[in-house]
């Protein structure tokens, strides 16, 4: 296979790189996407079959796609999660606490959330700094909330899979 038949003639192989999750196969190849070496990426099921062809893809790395797991989608869904559920925290006390206290505590939840949220604003595809991310979600801990573990495992893979040089 020749990508350009007015160009230097290159030989185009195909590589192959599982991962475990949808967001690390995202995440890498939206790390890749525009580079010479990477051309018509697909990702598959270990079926085989298409789970993003290379339309799809370029949706996700344009953004479009907000459903996708990616690191910008997921940390959003964090923040929404956040202030959505930030009447639910861990109490540290037995008696139930005044209701101020948990008007404050929701407004320091929702406050962490505006910090994901322009973490998720500010993030490119190749950022590979997880660091910001780990500490928000341990300042929400501290507050007593704990984000779904499914969005943060998801991030941790993103992550890992845009350090892979």
């Amino acid at each position: 296979m020749f990508i350009d038949p007015q160009g230097p003639r290159l030989l185009v192989t195909m590589q192959r790189e599982p991962f475990l999750t949808n967001a690390a196969a995202l995440a890498r190849a939206c790390a890749l996407w525009g580079s010479d070496r990477f051309n018509g990426p697909l990702i598959l099921q270990p079926s085989g079959d298409i789970l993003w062809n290379s339309v799809e893809l370029a949706r996700v790395v344009n953004g479009l796609d907000t459903g996708a797991p990616t690191v910008p989608n997921m940390t959003r869904a964090i923040a929404a999660h956040c202030r959505s559920n930030s009447a639910v925290y861990r109490r540290s006390r037995a008696r139930l606490p005044k209701a101020e206290d948990v008007s404050r505590r929701q407004q320091e939840i929702s406050a962490k959330a505006d910090e994901l949220d322009a973490l998720a604003a500010a993030d490119t595809s190749t950022d590979t700094n997880s660091l910001p991310f780990e500490e928000a979600c341990t300042r929400l801990q501290a507050l007593g909330y704990w984000p779904p573990d499914h969005l943060v495992s998801g991030l941790a893979a993103a992550f890992q899979a845009r350090r892979i040089t």
